[in-house]
Protein backbone atom coordinates (compact mmCIF):
# COMPACT_ATOMS: atom_id res chain seq x y z
CA UNK A 1 0.00 0.00 0.00
CA UNK A 2 1.60 3.10 -0.90
CA UNK A 3 1.34 6.11 1.31
CA UNK A 4 0.45 9.55 -1.34
CA UNK A 5 3.40 11.44 -1.44
CA UNK A 6 5.77 8.91 0.31
CA UNK A 7 8.16 7.10 -2.17
CA UNK A 8 10.52 4.14 -0.76
CA UNK A 9 14.19 3.34 -1.97
CA UNK A 10 15.55 -0.33 -2.09
CA UNK A 11 19.37 -0.22 -0.99
CA UNK A 12 21.76 -3.12 -1.40
CA UNK A 13 25.33 -2.46 0.45
CA UNK A 14 28.19 -5.10 0.21
CA UNK A 15 31.39 -4.11 2.18
CA UNK A 16 34.70 -6.41 1.95
CA UNK A 17 34.92 -4.67 5.55
CA UNK A 18 33.12 -6.90 8.27
CA UNK A 19 34.16 -4.11 10.54
CA UNK A 20 31.74 -1.40 8.61
CA UNK A 21 30.43 1.44 10.93
CA UNK A 22 27.14 0.43 10.61
CA UNK A 23 26.19 4.50 12.44
CA UNK A 24 27.99 6.28 9.62
CA UNK A 25 25.55 4.75 6.76
CA UNK A 26 22.76 5.10 9.10
CA UNK A 27 23.80 9.05 10.37
CA UNK A 28 24.14 9.69 6.30
CA UNK A 29 20.49 8.18 6.26
CA UNK A 30 19.59 10.46 8.55
CA UNK A 31 20.52 13.52 7.73
CA UNK A 32 18.44 13.19 4.45
CA UNK A 33 15.14 13.14 6.35
CA UNK A 34 14.26 9.42 5.45
CA UNK A 35 13.14 7.25 7.62
CA UNK A 36 14.52 3.22 7.78
CA UNK A 37 11.34 0.96 7.49
CA UNK A 38 13.45 -2.17 7.02
CA UNK A 39 16.97 -3.64 7.32
CA UNK A 40 18.70 -6.69 7.45
CA UNK A 41 22.28 -7.18 7.74
CA UNK A 42 24.40 -10.57 7.20
CA UNK A 43 28.08 -11.36 7.19
CA UNK A 44 28.65 -13.56 4.08
CA UNK A 45 31.88 -15.12 4.18
CA UNK A 46 34.97 -12.21 4.29
CA UNK A 47 32.07 -9.43 3.51
CA UNK A 48 29.19 -7.60 5.25
CA UNK A 49 26.02 -7.19 3.20
CA UNK A 50 23.37 -5.20 4.25
CA UNK A 51 19.43 -4.18 3.29
CA UNK A 52 17.77 -1.52 3.70
CA UNK A 53 13.92 -0.09 2.55
CA UNK A 54 14.02 3.93 3.07
CA UNK A 55 10.54 5.73 3.03
CA UNK A 56 10.71 9.87 2.14
CA UNK A 57 9.06 11.84 0.37
CA UNK A 58 10.43 12.74 -3.04
CA UNK A 59 13.11 15.21 -2.12
CA UNK A 60 14.52 12.82 0.82
CA UNK A 61 14.60 10.10 -1.33
CA UNK A 62 17.01 11.95 -4.07
CA UNK A 63 19.08 13.32 -0.87
CA UNK A 64 19.37 9.82 0.12
CA UNK A 65 20.57 8.82 -3.18
CA UNK A 66 23.05 11.45 -3.58
CA UNK A 67 24.17 10.89 0.22
CA UNK A 68 24.76 7.06 -0.45
CA UNK A 69 26.78 7.23 -3.51
CA UNK A 70 29.21 9.89 -1.59
CA UNK A 71 29.66 6.41 0.95
CA UNK A 72 29.91 4.29 -1.87
CA UNK A 73 33.06 6.39 -3.14
CA UNK A 74 34.67 7.45 0.60
CA UNK A 75 34.36 3.40 2.23
CA UNK A 76 34.67 1.29 -1.48
CA UNK A 77 31.34 -0.12 -0.89
CA UNK A 78 28.87 -1.76 -3.28
CA UNK A 79 25.43 -0.29 -3.22
CA UNK A 80 22.75 -0.63 -5.37
CA UNK A 81 19.68 1.72 -5.45
CA UNK A 82 16.16 0.99 -6.21
CA UNK A 83 13.06 2.96 -6.01
CA UNK A 84 10.64 1.18 -4.78
CA UNK A 85 6.99 0.47 -3.90
CA UNK A 86 5.91 -0.58 -0.17
CA UNK A 87 3.35 -3.70 0.09
CA UNK A 88 1.73 -4.60 3.34
CA UNK A 89 1.02 -8.01 3.73
CA UNK A 90 -2.81 -8.09 2.32
CA UNK A 91 -5.80 -9.92 4.24
CA UNK A 92 -5.97 -12.59 1.42
CA UNK A 93 -2.93 -14.17 2.43
CA UNK A 94 -2.09 -16.00 5.69
CA UNK A 95 1.57 -16.10 6.80
CA UNK A 96 3.43 -19.25 7.08
CA UNK A 97 7.10 -20.78 8.18
CA UNK A 98 8.41 -23.42 6.39
CA UNK A 99 11.96 -24.83 8.58
CA UNK A 100 13.98 -27.29 7.13
CA UNK A 101 17.55 -29.55 8.77
CA UNK A 102 19.17 -31.67 7.05
CA UNK A 103 22.39 -32.56 6.08
CA UNK A 104 24.29 -29.85 3.84
CA UNK A 105 24.08 -31.33 0.25
CA UNK A 106 23.95 -28.99 -2.95
CA UNK A 107 19.81 -28.22 -4.13
CA UNK A 108 17.74 -28.17 -1.15
CA UNK A 109 16.85 -24.63 -1.82
CA UNK A 110 16.45 -25.83 -4.86
CA UNK A 111 14.15 -28.68 -4.76
CA UNK A 112 12.08 -26.23 -1.91
CA UNK A 113 11.44 -23.33 -4.32
CA UNK A 114 10.31 -25.26 -7.53
CA UNK A 115 7.74 -27.33 -4.84
CA UNK A 116 6.89 -23.33 -3.92
CA UNK A 117 6.39 -22.52 -7.35
CA UNK A 118 4.33 -25.14 -8.82
CA UNK A 119 2.46 -24.32 -5.72
CA UNK A 120 1.91 -20.95 -6.79
CA UNK A 121 3.34 -20.13 -3.27
CA UNK A 122 4.87 -16.23 -2.82
CA UNK A 123 8.46 -16.00 -1.10
CA UNK A 124 8.82 -13.67 1.33
CA UNK A 125 11.84 -14.32 3.55
CA UNK A 126 14.42 -16.42 3.01
CA UNK A 127 17.32 -17.79 5.50
CA UNK A 128 19.87 -20.18 5.16
CA UNK A 129 22.28 -21.50 7.61
CA UNK A 130 24.95 -24.23 7.51
CA UNK A 131 26.84 -25.44 10.21
CA UNK A 132 29.22 -28.52 11.40
CA UNK A 133 28.56 -31.02 14.04
CA UNK A 134 30.78 -32.42 16.37
CA UNK A 135 31.16 -35.03 14.47
CA UNK A 136 32.52 -33.16 11.22
CA UNK A 137 28.93 -33.27 9.84
CA UNK A 138 28.17 -30.03 7.93
CA UNK A 139 24.69 -29.32 9.03
CA UNK A 140 21.81 -26.66 6.68
CA UNK A 141 19.00 -25.26 8.74
CA UNK A 142 16.63 -23.30 6.58
CA UNK A 143 14.05 -21.12 7.40
CA UNK A 144 11.54 -19.86 4.47
CA UNK A 145 8.73 -17.52 5.44
CA UNK A 146 5.67 -18.06 2.59
CA UNK A 147 2.29 -16.02 1.50
CA UNK A 148 -0.31 -18.47 1.17
CA UNK A 149 -4.03 -17.49 -0.30
CA UNK A 150 -6.40 -17.92 2.53
CA UNK A 151 -8.48 -19.39 -0.09
CA UNK A 152 -5.88 -22.29 -0.02
CA UNK A 153 -6.95 -25.86 1.27
CA UNK A 154 -3.70 -25.24 3.78
CA UNK A 155 -4.10 -29.10 5.72
CA UNK A 156 -3.78 -30.60 2.11
CA UNK A 157 -1.07 -28.45 1.10
CA UNK A 158 0.78 -28.97 4.28
CA UNK A 159 0.18 -32.71 4.06
CA UNK A 160 2.04 -32.55 0.15
CA UNK A 161 4.99 -30.44 1.23
CA UNK A 162 5.72 -32.77 4.21
CA UNK A 163 5.21 -35.67 1.88
CA UNK A 164 7.88 -33.90 -0.47
CA UNK A 165 10.32 -33.30 2.34
CA UNK A 166 10.36 -37.01 3.46
CA UNK A 167 11.12 -38.46 -0.49
CA UNK A 168 13.80 -36.09 -0.62
CA UNK A 169 15.14 -37.09 3.06
CA UNK A 170 14.46 -33.71 4.70
CA UNK A 171 13.28 -32.86 8.52
CA UNK A 172 10.59 -30.42 7.94
CA UNK A 173 7.88 -28.28 9.22
CA UNK A 174 5.60 -26.27 8.30
CA UNK A 175 3.89 -23.47 10.87
CA UNK A 176 1.62 -21.14 10.73
CA UNK A 177 3.58 -17.14 12.06
CA UNK A 178 1.88 -15.83 14.85
CA UNK A 179 0.67 -12.51 14.08
CA UNK A 180 1.01 -9.43 16.44
CA UNK A 181 -2.47 -7.75 17.26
Amino acid sequence: MQQLGISYLALTILSNNTQLDISQITKSIATTGCNIVATRLNRLGTDLAMYLLLSGNWNEIAKAEASIKTLEKKHDLKINLTRTLFETQTTSTLLYNISVLTADRPGVLNQLGSFLKRHHINIEEIEVDTFPTLRGTNMLNLSINIAIEREAHIASLREKFLTYCDTINLDASFEPIRELI
